[in-house]
């Protein structure tokens, strides 16, 4: 167990971040209200003001996990997820099998800007505003396509990723907003709080400052496939932070919300969301992404089974 001058520092620092935690709440709650009554400035404003106060508290994240930890004045580098992954998926669901997607690689990267009018409001996507979505293992990529029959998918390779961790400079890198489940946080700190006291309680506190940030962006969609979804208010306006503060922040990775009980303690998978931005080449697609990954020319799965509750 613990000693008791760590026992006392705990509840320290657990005491000093009470007043911030509860500001994050009222900011969350604010929010909602705001976006219910019809007044999205207010709600935008609100959601900023918090994001600003939990400014160094969020963990920012290389593609394949890396996030900067400072503590006493040393920095660590770790990875919370226990698959942090160098490849990442894409799925397209479809009826039949086409040639039209298997000579063009391209259809399984983000919507081109030409065809902006076919993105949905999704968790963290707005409609009109592409973004490329990938998944760090091909069976999230399935699932959170909804479970196709009949399906595409590339593999994406990160491009800076190709190098040797000796030879890269993680500061020049894509960096994203990493979001934790509760799980992720507490399987990292299984040895951590032993091994490194100073540096799990630094993160436990910063985690929970956030708590209520990313429990707002995990509630589970019942609404099905309509055009409002009320669980996807903040995971939306999230997304709006990142495209105006882009030169920081450039995507969002995630947990998954699918269901994953079935799956034993090893499985970790996650996503990651990258806004589509400019400037853009003749097609409307992102040159910066374009430029970023490489991925695998399109190849058709079809399930075995047909049953679709089967199939899940």
């Amino acid at each position: 167990e613990f000693e008791e001058y760590k026992r006392d520092k705990i509840q320290q620092r657990l005491n000093g971040a009470r007043a911030e935690i509860e500001e994050n709440i009222n900011s969350i709650i604010s929010v909602f209200n705001y976006y219910e009554g019809a007044n999205p400035k207010a709600a935008q404003e609100e959601m900023d003001i918090m994001m600003e106060r939990m400014k160094t508290d969020l963990f920012v994240a290389s593609i394949d996990d890396w996030v900067k930890v400072s503590v006493s004045g040393a920095s660590f580098w770790t990875q919370f997820r226990i698959t942090p992954r160098r490849q990442f998926y894409r799925v397209r669901a479809v009826e039949e099998e086409t040639t039209d997607i298997q000579n063009n690689p391209d259809e399984l990267f983000h919507i081109p800007l030409s065809k902006k009018a076919f993105t949905n409001n999704e968790r963290f996507s707005l409609a009109g505003f592409p973004s490329l979505y990938l998944s760090s293992m091909l069976p999230l990529a399935w699932q959170e396509c909804g479970y196709p029959k009949k399906y595409y998918y590339s593999e994406f390779q990160y491009e800076k990723l190709c190098r040797s961790m000796s030879e890269r400079q993680i500061e020049n890198e894509l960096k994203f907003l990493a979001l934790y489940s509760p799980d992720e946080i507490y399987k990292w700190g299984i040895s951590t709080k032993y091994n490194k006291f100073d540096l799990w309680l630094e993160v436990i506190i910063r985690y929970i400052k956030q708590f209520p940030l990313i429990l707002a962006c995990a509630f589970v969609n019942h609404s099905g496939k309509v055009s409002y979804k009320q669980e996807y208010i903040v995971p939306q306006m999230l997304m709006q932070w990142v495209q105006r503060n882009n030169a920081v922040i450039q995507g969002i990775s995630y947990f998954t919300c699918v269901d994953l009980t079935m799956f034993n303690s090893r499985w970790c998978a996650y996503n990651i969301v990258i806004p589509a931005f400019a400037p853009y080449d003749k097609n409307k697609y992102s040159k910066k992404l374009r430029e970023d990954f490489g991925w695998s020319r399109p190849r058709f799965y079809e399930v075995p089974l047909v049953d679709s509750a089967n199939n899940k």
